[in-house]
């Protein structure tokens, strides 16, 4: 170091040199004080503040667009599986109930997984959404009107933004973090 380097070439700051380390040494030998009442209450103080204040990963979380996002996955699989046909009401009355049914279901797992303390998750909006994706998904391979355009974008895909708009308006205050 330079300060050393220099020491040993000039005599004062030698001597001051030494004389610093030996009141360092001195001070290593000091107990610290104990905080002050006062110092500790404006720590706890603005340790509490930090658990107060919002979280930007919470705030993340539970953005609109998550929920956004599934509904438009669901459009891209129905849009790739169209190739015509006709609505099919009574099948899709069961596709929608099924997707509903898998909405309800990640709500309640979410729900359940909240409360046990795994807190980095989604909104409501966003778990129903995405857990009427999968419902869509498992469709895929069991509806017979899997390939009917109508029938995908009212029943299935119409299945999610209902799930969406249901968990966003069902649960708007549902923190999965209390």
């Amino acid at each position: 170091m330079r300060a050393y380097a220099h020491a040993e070439e000039c005599p004062p700051c030698a001597a001051a040199l030494a004389e610093g380390e030996r009141l360092l040494a001195l001070l290593e030998d000091v107990p610290a004080p104990p905080p002050s009442a006062e110092s500790l209450a404006v720590a706890r103080a603005k340790v509490l503040a930090e658990f107060d204040a919002p979280d930007e990963l919470a705030a993340r979380r539970t953005h609109p667009v998550f929920a956004l996002v599934a509904v438009l996955v669901s459009a891209v699989f129905a849009w790739l599986d169209a190739r015509g046909g006709g609505l099919a009401v009574s099948v899709g009355v069961e596709c929608a109930a099924l997707e509903l049914g898998a909405a309800a279901g990640a709500v309640a797992i979410a729900f359940v997984a909240s409360r046990r303390g795994y807190s980095a998750l989604p909104s409501a909006a966003a778990v129903a959404a995405w857990g009427a994706v999968a419902g869509q998904a498992y469709l895929h391979f069991r509806c017979p009107a899997a390939h009917d355009a109508p029938h995908l974008f009212v029943f299935h895909v119409g299945a999610v933004a209902v799930a969406a708009l249901i968990g966003a308006l069902a649960l708007p205050k549902w923190s999965p973090a209390t």
